[in-house]
């Protein structure tokens, strides 16, 4: 058999999960010392009522190799082979984590993947293990080969809100969050390389739509992977989103979700985005 895992930055439901037969770990979040394991202890809604009354950002710990160890040991005892599909390597040191289990337990048997993004764009890439899974054509090697190089061609695109977190979390000035918010000037972000990076700004509601749509037009879809559209607790303006999105996709398979943890401490509530696995060969 061949388990699929991955870790909770891929904010897939939990119906999703069980769905797919897929295993997901949890990352930790401490609240001003309360710890809460992601996904498990808090739901999103939770965490984003919890982070609009904190003064300051919760902090994210990666899994460590202990505990990687201890589930894949668990896998090979019972004869499986594992596959794993973790956060980018850029944004934390839970890849690195599993790479050290793996190494020490069976590497031979076990096959971690930087996925290179987060949140719904990791998503799309479990599905895609999940397919290869339930073929049964493909080792797990095979698997954890094809998912690194689609992973190298993924993209994330989204919008943030307000510039109130990435001003708390230091990755903006008082004065530069202060004139942007007077102008409703909204970044405009992209997860390249697996690193996030602003790329532009929009301005005003309607804005957002037309600023994804730029991006994804310099990088059609691979259709045969799906879209994915995402949310920070901002489900009408997804709605609106996807809506206008409509006349510019080929009929494929659409996907819905919602933005965790991972990214939503970073950017607050109100993030809208959309994900795919680029046509092009390599990233832009």
């Amino acid at each position: 058999m061949i388990r699929i895992v991955t870790d909770s930055t891929c904010d897939l439901l939990q119906s999703e999960q069980a769905q797919l037969g897929v295993d997901v770990l949890p990352l930790t979040l401490n609240f001003a010392g309360h710890i809460y394991k992601d996904g498990i202890d808090l739901t999103h809604a939770q965490f984003y009522e919890k982070l609009a009354k904190s003064s300051k950002l919760p902090t994210t710990s990666q899994i460590n190799p202990g505990e990687f160890a201890q589930y894949f040991e668990k896998c090979v005892a019972a004869g499986d082979e594992v596959v794993g599909i973790f956060l980018s390597g850029e944004l934390s040191g839970t890849y690195q984590s599993a790479m050290i289990a793996a190494n020490e337990v069976s590497p031979d048997r076990i096959f971690p993947v930087d996925s290179r993004c987060t949140t719904f764009a990791m998503g799309l890439l479990v599905r895609e293990a999940v397919r290869m899974r339930d073929s049964g054509q493909y080792r797990g090697a095979e698997i954890a080969k094809a998912i690194a190089l689609l992973a190298k061609r993924v993209r994330l695109f989204a919008v943030i809100d307000t510039l109130k977190y990435l001003k708390m979390g230091g990755r903006l000035d008082a004065k530069t969050a202060f004139v942007g918010e007077l102008l409703g000037v909204k970044p405009v972000i992209a997860v390249t390389d697996g690193k996030v990076e602003v790329i532009g700004k929009t301005r005003g509601e309607t804005g957002y739509g037309k600023a994804l749509l730029k991006q994804f037009q310099l990088s059609k879809p691979d259709y045969h992977y799906g879209v994915a559209f995402g949310h920070a607790n901002a489900p009408e303006k997804l709605k609106n989103c996807m809506t206008f999105f409509a006349p510019h996709l080929q009929p494929t398979q659409i996907y819905s979700g919602n933005v965790g943890s991972a990214i939503g401490t970073h950017t607050g509530p109100g993030v809208v985005g959309m994900a795919y696995i680029s046509s092009l060969p390599t990233q832009l």
